[in-house]
């Protein structure tokens, strides 16, 4: 029998660090962001992780301090983050998907290598059909993803099939 992990409750510790890390526009300060994914590692609860995702939301006008988050194992966590919304942390997990996918309409994942750019196009089509309040913005997000990946495509003359290379999400 299969059961469901608990929620955890929220972290005053977490929220204290998250508070170290951020500037006064709630945006992650220079030099930070491998520790923000250092704490995304932790097991957090929704309203944790809601708001380490609005805070690298927030440092969207900063591209190399949101490329340190994608080259620094940052999308690793969102994917397990999308698994884990979609099971335990349910129907709470529908907040931290949302916000998960504001993030990622401003992360410039043309950095991301094949596989962790596969594994997230994955993530995301699981979720697309499984958790219905987010079924919009995950279909909106992969028509930007195919229309890069049809374009990446027709540069290089590389077939479509299989995961997208490198650079072919936007």
């Amino acid at each position: 029998v299969e059961t469901k992990a608990a929620i955890p409750p929220r972290d005053p510790q977490a929220r204290e660090q998250l508070a170290e890390y951020v500037d006064s526009w709630g945006a992650v300060r220079q030099g930070c962001m491998p520790g923000i994914v250092l704490l995304m590692a932790r097991p957090l609860g929704p309203s944790d992780r809601t708001a380490l995702l609005a805070a690298v939301r927030r440092t969207a006008g900063h591209r190399s301090r949101l490329s340190r988050f994608v080259q620094g194992g940052g999308v690793d966590c969102l994917v397990s983050w999308m698994k884990d919304a979609k099971s335990e942390l349910a129907p709470h997990g529908s907040v931290v998907l949302l916000e998960l996918f504001r993030l990622l309409r401003v992360l410039p994942l043309r950095q991301l290598e094949s596989e962790p750019a596969e594994r997230l196009v994955q993530a995301a089509d699981s979720l697309r059909r499984k958790v219905k309040a987010t079924e919009g913005a995950v279909r909106e997000l992969l028509g930007r993803w195919k229309y890069a990946k049809r374009r990446f495509s027709k540069r290089t003359g590389e077939a479509e099939a299989g995961a997208p290379p490198a650079g072919a999400l936007q």
